[in-house]
């Protein structure tokens, strides 16, 4: 964690968790390990609730690749939403979206509306 620190002295996050380590009481020898990840967020999705066309739901998946643990998850969004009697519209791997802090609101703006 101190390489970390020390290669990168304007981060932020890393010099203020180096010094929660040790102020907790982290010896010099002590190994630690940075994690690498993102938010998901499945709640981040296109509803549509309209009596012409029906329930649908759409929903981000994440669960792809190094991240296939997470496709419990996405398994878990579709039983929930089908529960609540949308049909369930599985988009692709949003990974890369979500490293961005964004998901499928942040795409809806290209969507074609009306006829």
């Amino acid at each position: 964690m101190r390489d970390l620190a020390v290669q990168n002295p304007d981060d932020k996050d890393i010099n203020s968790a180096l010094k929660d380590l040790l102020y907790l009481g982290a010896r010099e020898n002590d190994l630690a390990s940075v994690r690498n990840w993102h938010h998901i967020t499945s709640n981040n999705c296109l509803v549509e609730n309209s009596e012409k066309v029906g329930k649908h739901v759409y929903l981000p998946t994440f669960g792809h690749g190094e991240y296939a643990s997470l496709a419990v998850l996405d398994d878990h969004m579709e039983a929930l939403w089908e529960s609540f009697g949308f049909t369930v519209h599985r988009l692709g791997d949003f990974n890369s979206f979500a490293k961005r802090q964004g998901v499928v609101h942040c795409i809806s703006k290209y969507l074609k509306r009306g006829d």
